[in-house]
């Protein structure tokens, strides 16, 4: 392949991923993993693909010194490869490989993200001065501001990095010199896919890349 990586490569590199993860390491059997299926991604040089194998005992990660129930274990584990490297990857839905931690949503919930950065469709938006935007997630639905109006509805988060958010519905106050800009905010974020938390910051991204927004946490 021209400038990228093959999908017979990245197989390669997610394989072994998974055989130095530690969750394998500590005892998976080795006769028991298999290659189950390979998803093709729309960003370049980019696949998901989806093992199986099992585990003597409960549990992930090392668990060297732990009280574990021996008991043989089936995993699934995904995992994606992007030029190479391994962006996601996540056993069970349940724990995150890349960080080694169990996959939960106080990272997110219950916290306010305040928008700093916004690319829509490919076009870089300037933020106006004195218009903040902001998201905050909540068990049951996301709630923010678009800059004028508050803004309200539902989303879902499917193995950890992947959102779909809406139907929204808002307020209607009038805002002349805001509201373009709240129509392109509340339009983009409908359009988001795949979610990412590193830190204090918040990245909320379309399937395409061509539609990328990035929040700080407020203090």
């Amino acid at each position: 392949v021209a400038n990228g990586v093959s999908e017979q490569e990245s197989l390669n590199i997610a394989q072994q991923f998974l055989k130095n993860s530690p969750t394998y390491k500590f005892d998976g059997m080795e006769e028991t993993l298999k290659h189950k299926e390979t998803l093709t991604l729309r960003c370049p040089y980019c696949w998901q693909f989806i093992f199986t194998f099992d585990s003597r005992q409960a549990g992930y990660g090392d668990r060297t010194g732990q009280m574990l129930a021996q008991v043989i274990t089936p995993h699934t584990a995904r995992i994606t490869v992007e030029q190479g490297e391994v962006l996601y990857a996540v056993l069970d839905n349940e724990w995150d490989m890349l960080q080694q931690e169990k996959i939960g949503s106080d990272k997110l919930l219950g916290k306010e993200w305040i928008l700093q950065s916004f690319i829509d469709n490919g076009e870089s938006i300037t933020l106006l001065p004195n218009s903040e935007i902001t998201i905050k997630f909540d068990p049951d639905e996301v709630t923010g501001s678009g800059g004028c109006n508050r803004y309200f509805g539902s989303y879902k988060i499917t193995n950890t990095n992947s959102i779909s958010i809406g139907p929204l519905a808002s307020t209607e106050m009038a805002c002349p010199d805001i509201m373009d800009q709240e129509m392109k905010y509340l339009a983009a974020i409908q359009k988001i896919n795949i979610i990412k938390i590193t830190e204090n910051k918040l990245q909320l991204t379309s399937n395409d890349g061509k539609t990328v927004l990035e929040f700080d946490l407020t203090s």
